[in-house]
């Protein structure tokens, strides 16, 4: 019984499972990139999955903040998206993570960068160095405030 594995491309082309799946997700990726579009620049990216289901569109952010200002929009939102799609009859929000792990996010929605370390963590550190019994961690502790000062 020696199979031949068969690529993904006609996995999809013969099997109307995967091909039905395959079609769902554009789906629901469009549906992302609709709702995205009617919403502020900076909350459309924490908007992190979108289905709609009997004329019940649900939106999940991507933390109970977001999840938060997105309500705020749901009034407008609805107004904007029932141009499109008329039956559409309410929204509903939720906070976590996308259900497929993030991937309907594109590149240019990356976490921006970290941020620089300030003076004032530098301090926050060496005052707890100069509170610290155990010289080993004291040790770590200065050595991490020269870091945050940038002068390791």
């Amino acid at each position: 019984m020696d199979r031949k594995p068969q690529s993904v491309a006609r996995l999809l082309q013969t099997r109307s499972d995967l091909a039905e799946l395959l079609r769902q997700t554009g789906q629901r990726r469009e549906l992302l990139q609709q709702v995205r579009r009617a919403l502020p620049e900076e909350l459309a990216p924490h908007c992190v999955a979108a289905t709609l289901e009997r004329g019940s569109l649900r939106l999940r952010a991507d933390s109970p903040v977001w999840a938060a200002r997105l309500r705020y929009q749901v009034p407008q939102l609805l107004a904007r998206l029932r141009a499109d799609r008329p039956g559409l009859a309410n929204i509903q929000v939720k906070a976590g993570p996308a259900a497929d792990g993030g991937i309907a996010r594109s590149r240019q929605d990356a976490p921006a960068a970290p941020r620089a370390p300030s003076p004032a963590a530098a301090s926050a550190v060496e005052a707890a160095a100069r509170q610290v019994t155990d010289p080993s961690l004291c040790h770590a502790l200065q050595r991490l405030a020269r870091t945050l000062r940038g002068g390791d």
